[in-house]
């Protein structure tokens, strides 16, 4: 089994699906990721496309194949990663900051502090001018 062949039988579902080769390549692993098509997380619908690609993958010509485990990640578990992400980011900026004002004269912390502001802020802009989202 290959990737080529596995996104082919996937390729009647909607949506971008990532499909690539996951752990040694002796082990002929293949990870699915399907997007999220369900707007409020209600129980079963969160695994209704789960079920739609394994259901796709049976009736293709892939032969023998054993699904090893799903995991679904709902919109509330996103909006806590999302949050724990950026709770992290500040964090680390805030402890980069601390670090710089202990390390440096005061004259060169004000000057590394803003430096470090600066870099995020033009990577912000970057981000945003080529309409890279976090989501």
């Amino acid at each position: 089994m290959h990737e080529d062949d596995v996104r082919a039988a996937l390729e009647k579902m909607p949506g971008e699906k990532v499909v690539q080769q996951y752990g040694a390549a002796s082990a002929r692993e293949i990870l699915v990721r399907l997007p999220q098509t369900v707007e409020h997380e209600e129980g079963g619908l969160l695994d209704r496309d789960v079920k739609a690609a394994t259901a796709s993958l049976e009736q293709s010509s892939l032969g023998k194949f054993e699904i090893i485990g799903t995991e679904v990640v709902g919109p509330v578990i996103g909006a806590q990663l999302q949050r724990k992400g950026l709770l992290a980011t500040l964090f680390s900026i805030l402890g980069i900051t601390v670090y710089i004002a202990f390390r440096f004269r005061p004259s060169f912390a004000v000057g590394a502090i803003v430096a470090t502001f600066h870099d995020i802020l033009v990577t912000l802009a970057f981000l945003a001018f080529f309409g890279t989202t976090c989501r």
